[in-house]
């Protein structure tokens, strides 16, 4: 059974660096999202009640993988909610705003790895593929034993073993420009690839 995301996955090398360089404006898209989302004065309820009064009251159903309803709140509910927490919950400051990244790294270095396109010796795909560890492993960098076994580089950030444990994306070692510079040059070392 093929699913819908298996059906967007790239088939070469030349749509993932497409992908790559179209993840920036989803990274973006998502921290202007929760700006709006989080606002106190409900800016998100507004533009509901504007564009569709009956969609903010309407709920909004959860299903599980089984078809059984898990949550049907509706809209208002929920954005109430993500205001009152002020993003104590939702870890505005924490993980909902790397959470884009790390999602986006995930899927990345996933593709390449489907593709066959890991190359240990690009130092831009092995800080990929340890960045994508580090999202697997709450946003920290994780090395084993002798890791990075292979240089692993974005522009002038080089990991090492010394970093193990130590924070990865936003307030650690790749802010949100550095983000970006990792996609474009992603996206460059699969353009040179057949």
């Amino acid at each position: 059974m093929t699913t819908s995301t298996q059906s967007l996955r790239p088939s070469s090398a030349a749509e993932l660096a497409t992908n790559a360089e179209n993840y920036k404006t989803s990274f973006v898209g998502v921290q202007l999202a929760m700006v709006a989302l989080m606002h106190p004065a409900g800016f998100m309820e507004r533009v509901m009640d504007e564009i569709t009064p009956e969609l903010s009251t309407s709920p909004l159903t959860v299903v599980r993988a089984d078809g059984s309803t898990a949550s049907s709140e509706n809209i208002n509910y929920w954005l109430q909610q993500a205001r009152k927490d002020n993003g104590r919950g939702l870890g505005l400051g924490g993980d909902v705003l790397p959470f884009t990244a790390m999602f986006i790294v995930t899927r990345l270095a996933d593709d390449l790895d489907q593709l066959g396109l890991r190359d240990s010796s690009s130092p831009v795909l092995e800080f990929l593929r340890h960045l994508r560890n580090a999202a697997a492993h709450g946003n920290r960098w994780h090395f084993v034993g002798q890791e990075p076994k292979f240089p692993a580089k974005l522009r002038s950030i080089e990991l090492d073993s010394s970093m193990h444990g130590t924070t990865a994306l936003y307030s650690g070692t790749v802010g949100p420009g550095d983000f970006f510079d990792l996609l474009d040059d992603v996206r460059d070392e699969l353009r040179k690839r057949p």
